[in-house]
């Protein structure tokens, strides 16, 4: 149970930080989402990476050079 608890603290906790930001004035609402954006895009990326490597590199071991 409180296992859950910090998984869902941990998954929201970004919002947090992000809305503080904005409040505080220590960032423009553009950069928070710009930095939002990238972080978005890093892991979509790393995703897409690892769960197609293993079948890239499978597919090169079948091909004859």
């Amino acid at each position: 149970m409180e296992e859950d608890y910090y998984r869902f603290y941990n998954s929201y906790n970004y919002l947090f930080v992000m809305a503080s930001r904005i409040y505080l004035g220590v960032h423009f609402p553009t950069d928070v989402l710009a930095g939002f954006s990238f972080g978005a895009a890093t892991v979509l990326l790393s995703l897409i990476y690892h769960l197609a490597l293993p079948k890239f590199s499978q597919w090169l071991r079948s091909k004859d050079y």
